[in-house]
C-alpha cells in the first residue's frame, strides 16, 4: 500500500503529534500560532495519507485511535529531530556573526584587528566581510546591506550614527625605491615637476583632493596620471615607474613598510605649514568616521570605535619605532 508519506511535512507532523497530546484542535492552533482551518487541512492530509480516521471527534475534542497511538512515538521522534536541527542551525548562526563593513583597502588590517579584539571582548565568533566602499554607502547602511563603514567627512544623516575615529594628520609620498624625490625635502616645485597617483579616499561625492586645490591656487598644474580607490593598485603602479603616490593616514604605511621595491617619506610638516594652512577651513580638515545604522548594535559599534582608536595609537607607536630605526641605520651608513 502506497501511503504517500512525502505529504507528511513538518507542520503536518506537528498537527499529528499535537492532536495526540492536546486532543483539541483549537488549543493546538493557538499553540502553533496558526488559524484553525490550517489545522483542519493538516488533519485531512493525515487521514488521506494513512487512509484512516486517525483521530475520532468527541464532544470536547479528539481521541486518537489505535493506528494513531502506534504512529505517535515515531512521529514524535521525527519532530524532536527537526527541533534538534533547528537548534543546531540557530546556535551556528549565533556563534558565527557576520559583520559587513565597507572600507577601502588601506584600512583593512587595522579594521580586522579591531573587530577581532571587540569580538573577543564580547565573546562573539565574528566573520568579517569586507565590502568595497562606494559613493552610495549611506544608502547601503540604511537599507541594512552594510553594517558599518569607514568614511572621510561623512554627510549627516539622521538614520546613521557616526563617531570620529581620528583626524587625518599624517601625509606621505610613496615611490619606487631609489627615486630621486627622496634625495631632497619635498616642496611645491616637486608637485608641478612630477607625475602623481592619487587615492580616492572614502569621501561621499567626487571631490578634488586638498593638494589639487593648493596647486591650482598657486597657478600650477599637477600631472595626475591615475586616480584609484585601491591602494594596492596605486602601489603596484608606482613601483614600476617614476610616478609618485600621495597618501594619507598611518594605515597606508602598513602596506608599504617591509616592501623592498618601495620607499616613503613623511611630508606631514609640508602639508600642515603649506597645503592645509593655505586652504579654506571647509577643505582643510579631514577626519575618519565609523558609521552604522541607528537601529544597529550600539554596543558593538561603540566598542569598535574604541578598538580602532586604540589600534591606531598602537600603529603610530610601531611606525615611529620603525622610523627611528631607519634613521639610525641611515646615519650608520653615512659614517
Amino acid at each position: 500500500m502506497d501511503l504517500k508519506l512525502s505529504r507528511l511535512d513538518y507542520f503536518t507532523l506537528q498537527v499529528l503529534v499535537g492532536l495526540y497530546e492536546l486532543k483539541n484542535g483549537t488549543c493546538l492552533a493557538v499553540k502553533l500560532d496558526v488559524a484553525q482551518p490550517k489545522v483542519s487541512r493538516a488533519l485531512s492530509t493525515i487521514r488521506e495519507v494513512f487512509n484512516d480516521e486517525m483521530f475520532v471527534r468527541k464532544q470536547y475534542g479528539f481521541e486518537p485511535n489505535e493506528l494513531a497511538i502506534r504512529i505517535y512515538p515515531f512521529a514524535k521522534k521525527v519532530i524532536d529531530g527537526y527541533q534538534q536541527i533547528q537548534l543546531a542551525a540557530q546556535n551556528n548562526c549565533e556563534q558565527k556573526r557576520i559583520v559587513n563593513i565597507a572600507t577601502l583597502d588601506y584600512n583593512t588590517n587595522l579594521l580586522h584587528r579591531s573587530v577581532v579584539a571587540v569580538s573577543k571582548k564580547l565573546a562573539l565568533n565574528t566573520v568579517v566581510n569586507i565590502i568595497p566602499w562606494s559613493d552610495e554607502i549611506q544608502k547601503q547602511i540604511t537599507s541594512g546591506k552594510v553594517d558599518y563603514s569607514i568614511t572621510i567627512n561623512p554627510v549627516e544623516n539622521d538614520k546613521i550614527m557616526s563617531a570620529k575615529i581620528a583626524d587625518v594628520k599624517k601625509f606621505y609620498i610613496v615611490a619606487r625605491k631609489g627615486h630621486p624625490i627622496f634625495e631632497k625635502t619635498f616642496g611645491y616645485s616637486d608637485l608641478i615637476s612630477n607625475s602623481f597617483v592619487l587615492i580616492n579616499y572614502a569621501r561621499v561625492g567626487l571631490k578634488k583632493r586638498a593638494i589639487e586645490h593648493y596647486v591650482e591656487k598657486h597657478g600650477g598644474t599637477m600631472d595626475i596620471v591615475l586616480k584609484t580607490n585601491s591602494l594596492n593598485n596605486a602601489l603596484s603602479f608606482v613601483s614600476s615607474n617614476d610616478c609618485i603616490c600621495i597618501s594619507a593616514t598611518e594605515t597606508v604605511l602598513e602596506h608599504v613598510v617591509g616592501r623592498d621595491d618601495l620607499q616613503y617619506q613623511d611630508t606631514s610638516e609640508f602639508w600642515a605649514t603649506h597645503v592645509m594652512a593655505d586652504l579654506a577651513p571647509a577643505v582643510r580638515q579631514h577626519s575618519q568616521y565609523l558609521q552604522g545604522r541607528v537601529e544597529g548594535d550600539i554596543v558593538f559599534f561603540n566598542e569598535l570605535v574604541l578598538a580602532m582608536r586604540d589600534g591606531l595609537v598602537k600603529l603610530q607607536k610601531c611606525l615611529s619605532a620603525i622610523n627611528q630605526q631607519d634613521s639610525l641605520s641611515s646615519i650608520e651608513e653615512h659614517h
